[in-house]
């Protein structure tokens, strides 16, 4: 169960965020989230990005460490584009606990 209320995440839309606009990368896409962006072509393209081949780079420009994620942010991302492409439904406890799993190894990183 979580401690806290998580916040959408502006670019995958989903509940990653401690607080909107306090600059915290999202683990699922990594946008960081700033003071209220709006809707700017940067942000929909990056969208757009996630959506097409799991980061918010164009293809193939983004960073290594980008394009080989750790085991447990890979999970994040699969389980993301398949609920964003209609695989399978959103399942806050499932998220839950890849993000859990994230944050642990992320602590051992």
């Amino acid at each position: 169960m979580r401690a806290h209320k998580r916040h959408p995440c502006p670019c995958c839309g989903f509940d990653t965020l401690n607080a909107t606009g306090a600059y915290e990368l999202c683990p699922i896409c990594l946008w960081e989230d700033g003071e209220d962006e709006g809707e700017t072509l940067e942000l929909r393209q990056a969208r757009a990005n996630f959506r097409d081949h799991g980061n918010i780079y164009p293809a193939g420009a983004a960073p290594i460490e980008v394009m080989h994620p750790s085991p447990e942010r890979a999970q994040l991302i699969t389980y993301a584009l398949s609920v964003l492409n209609g695989v399978e439904p959103r399942d806050p406890l499932l998220l839950d606990g890849l993000l859990l799993a994230h944050e642990v190894a992320s602590e051992f990183d």
